[in-house]
């Protein structure tokens, strides 16, 4: 039976910066928590900038290109992180600027043999990368890859596919475990709590980078008292990112990441303390509707996570 070729959604809501410049490798080592130093250009990691506490700044996708690098980053969050990561460039040879004439998409559903058939040699790891067509293409995971590069480019190539809606990649992500990290949540999470280490996106092994020291305590220790846990939800309205998770007695014991339409109701990740897993918790304003956590989520190397076992980072 043929395979139905996945869907192709427009992602308006992923920004691109390009970071240029003949330091732009050690830049980037030096300010990110994964090791570019090494990087090899058929890889396209997730890798967090953190401020000094280890709080996650921003969370980017690292693409290499012919001219540099390119980083994902959510929209909003582009201008802040473009002034902030300028602050740090100091007398390298270094040029940031928001990425000009890209656009990003994903393909979702059964991508490995529309792949094939259009001579297109992508691998099967979580972030994979190559360039063919003149687009990257960047395995974020089963069922879902990203795609970046001009928009004749992506009209040309991808137009023949079924329009999806964002949400349908949204999703995709969703299950994959992947986090979000907008404006408004920027700050205010460790890496470990968006489960960043399971995800490939910390090198353990490499030199300083901002929060290091925050973040390497936590690993050593083993536990955190939050983690980033995947939720289904009877409900049609989603909860915007931030929306508070409350226990029966409505104490506040997380919140919500991202949601998207599912095929019965929606799902969503959200950062919630473990401990708490045990009883019935709930979106705020909808006690009508505990939360089902659907699975532990994993991360995407096989990592088991902690059931509930507070540790220090909190």
């Amino acid at each position: 039976m043929t395979a139905t070729p996945p869907s192709f959604s427009r992602l308006d809501d992923t920004g691109l910066i390009v970071v240029g410049g003949a330091d732009a490798r050690a830049f980037l080592h030096a300010q990110l928590s994964q090791d570019i130093a090494k990087l090899a250009p058929d890889r396209a990691p997730l890798a967090a900038w953190h401020d000094a506490r280890g709080r996650v700044r921003a969370l980017f996708r690292v693409v290499p290109a012919d001219d540099g690098w390119l980083l994902t980053v959510a929209a909003d969050l582009v201008e802040p992180t473009l002034a902030e990561l300028r602050r740090f460039v100091l007398r390298s040879k270094v040029t940031l600027a928001r990425a000009a004439g890209l656009e990003a998409g994903a393909l979702v559903g059964e991508t490995r043999a529309w792949l094939d058939d259009a001579g297109i040699a992508l691998g099967e790891a979580p972030g994979a990368h190559c360039v063919a067509a003149g687009i990257h293409w960047i395995r974020l995971g089963t069922g879902l890859v990203e795609v970046i590069g001009p928009g004749e480019a992506l009209r040309d190539t991808l137009d023949s596919l079924t329009a999806g809606d964002a949400s349908a990649a949204a999703l995709a992500a969703i299950r994959l475990g992947l986090p979000r990290v907008t404006a408004a949540q920027s700050g205010q999470y460790v890496a470990q709590m968006l489960n960043l280490d399971t995800l490939g996106a910390i090198a353990f092994d490499k030199g300083c980078y901002p929060g290091q020291e925050v973040i390497t305590r936590a690993h050593n220790l083993g536990t955190v008292k939050r983690r980033l846990r995947h939720f289904a939800l009877d409900s049609a309205e989603l909860p915007p990112p931030g929306s508070a998770v409350l226990d029966s007695a409505g104490e506040t014991v997380g919140e919500v990441n991202r949601a998207a339409p599912a095929e019965h109701g929606m799902e969503l990740l959200a950062v919630v303390r473990l401990e708490r897993l045990d009883s019935p918790v709930f979106v705020a304003g909808r006690p009508e509707a505990p939360l089902r956590e659907i699975e532990k989520v994993r991360g995407q190397f096989g990592d088991s996570l902690p059931n509930s076992d507070p540790g220090m980072v909190g």
